[in-house]
């Protein structure tokens, strides 16, 4: 999203045009006002709504939409089709699509990046801490109370033996790493 807000700002400020400075203080009243009057009624674009906003945030889904009816809604004023019409041929769904996709697109696929590695990466890193670092439960003894089984003695063992603790702690942080990795992975192509 910082990658698009960017972009954004940049576009939004090249075609800005040039800008001038006014000293205010050497203007009539009048003249100030009728400045000051200009200056404040200056449409903004929906896309400057959209800068520095998250994609969680309710409002950059409804600029979003917003862009895209205009777009469409300009497509078919262009070519004198009413939206309807356009919306149910294959062309319209293609160009609604390309509108959806120039106005959303990185958007939507940081997301589906970000949730394809977690749902990648996340299990293998689980199964591997699981097995190295976490004990297996052993139930030694039980006693029948009615028809149930109750433990009353229980052991651990390791499923992995480490040569060393050096080996051990070595292993943690390596695990401990990789996950500060994946997250910062995720957080990157999610931003």
């Amino acid at each position: 999203m910082k990658y698009l807000a960017i972009l954004l700002l940049s576009v939004s400020l090249s075609y800005a045009g040039p800008e001038v400075t006014v000293d205010l203080s050497k203007l009539s009243s009048e003249a100030r006002d009728a400045v000051l009057k200009t200056v404040n009624n200056q449409p903004k674009s929906s896309f400057d709504s959209l800068v520095g906003k998250a994609v969680t945030d309710p409002t950059v889904v409804v600029g979003w939409a917003k862009d895209i009816g205009l777009a469409v809604a300009e497509v078919c004023k262009a070519l004198n089709v009413q939206v309807n019409e356009f919306s149910k041929t294959r062309v319209g769904v293609l160009i609604t699509g390309l509108i959806i996709w120039k106005v959303a697109g990185k958007d939507i696929m940081s997301i589906v990046g970000s949730c394809v590695i977690m749902l990648i990466f996340l299990p293998i890193w689980l199964w591997s801490y699981r097995h190295f670092h976490m004990r297996e439960r052993i139930v030694t003894k039980v006693e029948v109370r009615g028809k149930k089984e109750v433990p009353i003695e229980v052991g651990y063992i390791s499923r992995y033996e480490f040569r060393s603790s050096d080996a051990r702690v070595a292993s943690a942080c390596v695990h401990v790493g990789l996950l500060l990795g994946l997250m910062l992975i995720v957080g990157v192509i999610g931003c």
